[in-house]
């Protein structure tokens, strides 16, 4: 896995080794089991789900590396490429031609014909929350506004995904929406 903060390297790490004392991220993996099973058609609301579901993440995380999509090899100096590649919340901060260039950069990480997955905001949404910082949303994305700068990027859009999301009372994300893209790097 690969992450641009040092302090949430640090966080993810912990959430691997089970620290009593790392982040709670299982309103996310919620999320992800629940799209998932709505893509298998199973039954989307098992909590035991949930569980299996972080016991696997667990065993496949071999390591959290440092990842920067401000530089064209976003891993350097580690030079790999990889059959999927996923971005969740990871380029919502910027803006126009800064954001497709950080798609660009995310696109170098992918082999040609591998998928890029990505989870991104919907068109209303200013901010979120993890943990005690924010991030700002600076230029929301409209779903034909990501499908042109992801195909900008080398990606032919196979699937899109608009995920309803209930309000959260505790301010965690102020967005009604966001946006599940599977991508296909062109050849």
């Amino acid at each position: 896995m690969a992450e641009m903060l040092d302090k949430n390297r640090q966080e993810v790490k912990k959430w691997l080794a089970d620290d009593k004392d790392a982040i709670n991220w299982d309103d996310f993996i919620e999320h992800y089991v629940y799209m998932d099973a709505k893509s298998y058609k199973t039954d989307p609301t098992g909590a035991d789900d949930i569980e299996a579901r972080k016991v696997l993440m667990r065993s496949k995380m071999k390591d959290v590396i440092a990842c920067d999509v401000v530089f064209s090899n976003p891993i350097d100096p580690i030079e790999a490429t990889f059959d999927v590649v996923g971005s969740s919340l990871m380029v919502e901060a910027a803006a126009g031609s800064t954001y497709k260039q950080l798609l660009k950069n995310a696109s170098n990480l992918v082999k040609p014909g591998g998928f890029f997955i990505q989870f991104v905001c919907g068109p209303n949404c200013s901010d979120w929350r993890c943990g005690s910082s924010f991030f700002t949303v600076i230029e929301s994305q409209t779903l034909e506004d990501n499908i042109a700068s992801l195909d900008e990027a080398g990606f032919d859009t196979l699937e899109t995904s608009c995920i309803k999301l209930p309000p959260y009372p505790d301010g965690k994300f102020d967005g009604t929406e966001m946006y599940l893209m599977v991508c296909k790097k062109r050849k």
